[in-house]
């Protein structure tokens, strides 16, 4: 089993993030004990392109 630290898109932290089931699409959702807000990582709408640009930005 591979463990995925993911930072919040919000609030950056990654220790305080739990996975939160399955969108409608199908992604996994996401969310933030310290901010209580919920994300993904992959989003199908393209208004979220944005988020998804962070992310990989974040990661490295």
């Amino acid at each position: 089993m591979v463990i995925k630290n993911v930072p919040c898109c919000y609030c950056l932290q990654i220790h305080s993030v739990r996975k939160y089931g399955k969108a409608k699409s199908g992604y996994q959702r996401y969310m933030c004990r310290s901010c209580q807000r919920t994300f993904q990582i992959k989003y199908v709408y393209s208004a979220y392109k944005d988020r998804e640009e962070k992310y990989t930005k974040a990661g490295k």
